[in-house]
């Protein structure tokens, strides 16, 4: 297939063709980090330039639009509304927002906001500003949550508190990715657990207590890495 933008492939070629393994400055942190010979054949699997930023910087950028951990008050941006909402969307951000209820209605025009793009200014720039007039969903929540009004991104929940994402799950507090669980609290990323504290990536597990990446364990604490594991401690 022909190229429709030979002069970006021959300058790209020539970047990855003259590439080897060095250390460079990241730009933001200006901490040094490496470009190493397995970094070289990604980048030329891929076809993309190497990073000017660092593995972590890059990672913030990344994930730049997540919020898992915090919420806020601000106010909604509905026109008449003078309400005060709790969003994970922070009061300093520029953004408009929407209460829950608006924002997933027909009572606001999507083309109210439309913009003609123009050839003549950077399409960053003009993202940018599109973005800031865009309305975003000052909470994002499944409509069929049930009781769980301090909960986000979850769907098909039922009395949840301060839960970040999750599937299916009832009585989570504190914690995030919850999928197909019960009776959890301070835990991250759980499927079809039952009666967790503080476990992190488990899955198929029963009462456990401070669990890491385990599974099919049953009433079993301080646990790392466990497989079909039952111990009673009483």
């Amino acid at each position: 297939m022909e190229s429709k933008t030979p002069q970006f492939d021959a300058l790209l070629d020539k970047i990855l063709d003259e590439l080897v393994p060095h250390t460079r400055v990241c730009l933001v942190c200006k901490k040094e980090f490496k470009i190493e010979s397995g970094d070289i054949n990604f980048l030329k699997m891929f076809r993309v330039p190497p990073s000017k930023l660092c593995p972590s910087c890059r990672q913030k950028n990344r994930l730049a639009f997540a919020n898992y951990s915090n919420i806020y008050k601000r106010k909604c941006d509905v026109p008449g509304h003078v309400d005060i909402m709790i969003s994970p969307v922070a009061p300093v951000m520029p953004w408009i927002t929407y209460d829950y209820e608006t924002y997933y209605s027909d009572k606001w025009n999507p083309f109210s906001y439309g913009k003609e793009i123009d050839d003549n200014k950077s399409f960053l720039d003009q993202f940018l500003s599109l973005l800031k007039v865009v309305p975003i969903a000052g909470v994002r929540r499944g409509a069929n949550s049930i009781n769980c009004d301090f909960s986000f991104y979850g769907k098909d929940m039922k009395d949840c508190y301060y839960l970040f994402g999750g599937r299916r799950s009832e009585d989570v507090m504190y914690s995030s990715s919850i999928y197909d669980s019960r009776h959890v609290m301070d835990s991250f990323f759980l499927l079809q657990v039952e009666g967790a504290f503080q476990n992190i990536i488990t899955s198929d597990c029963f009462k456990n207590k401070y669990a890491y990446f385990s599974s099919n364990c049953v009433e079993c604490d301080f646990i790392f890495d466990c497989r079909s594991f039952l111990f009673f401690y009483k």
